[in-house]
């Protein structure tokens, strides 16, 4: 929205700079209608109906100024827009790379919560086995019970960076 505005913003002060440009080409006009007497003295003019008008060109010494002002002011709106559209641009490339980087730790957190599940695994057979103790069984349920949530971390950090990732693309 902010990217839509300030082009419309450059826009108008194009036109604004034509408007400058060009204005003086085109004539001012007056027009006036006046009804009634004089004055007390000129009765011969009671009732009667004068109507005048003027037409006039504004080739003042500052129509240049005005001419360089305004094609300053565009410049400079120019200008604007493009340091908005650069901030957008990296906007957006950041919260990709951050989408991107959350794809590979979501899929690290993933692999390592199967690995922590195949742990447990293991440690309940070797505790059944009687090859281990229990502390080697609650130790992997441990480490499983970690590797879950930072797996669930992962894909709401994931989630959060593709929202980010939209809003920043203004959907």
């Amino acid at each position: 929205p902010d990217l839509a505005a300030a082009r419309k913003e450059v826009a108008a002060a194009g036109h604004a700079t034509d408007a400058e440009t060009w204005g003086w080409l085109l004539p001012n006009l007056e027009l006036e209608a006046l009804q009634g007497e004089f004055g007390p003295g000129f009765d011969d003019m009671e009732g009667r109906t004068l109507f005048g008008g003027t037409v006039s060109w504004d080739l003042g010494f500052d129509m240049v100024a005005r001419v360089r002002t305004a094609r300053a002011e565009e410049r400079s709106r120019s200008l604007e827009y493009r340091a908005l559209a650069d901030a957008v641009a990296a906007e957006v490339e950041a919260a990709r790379a951050a989408v991107l980087a959350g794809e590979v730790i979501r899929k690290a957190s993933a692999e390592e919560e199967d690995a922590a599940r195949a742990s447990l695994s293991v440690a309940e057979d070797r505790f059944q086995a009687g090859a281990s103790l229990l502390v080697e069984v609650l130790d992997a349920q441990r480490a499983l019970s970690e590797a879950r949530v930072r797996n669930i971390r992962a894909e709401a950090g994931l989630h959060l960076a593709r929202v980010a990732l939209r809003i920043s693309m203004g959907s």
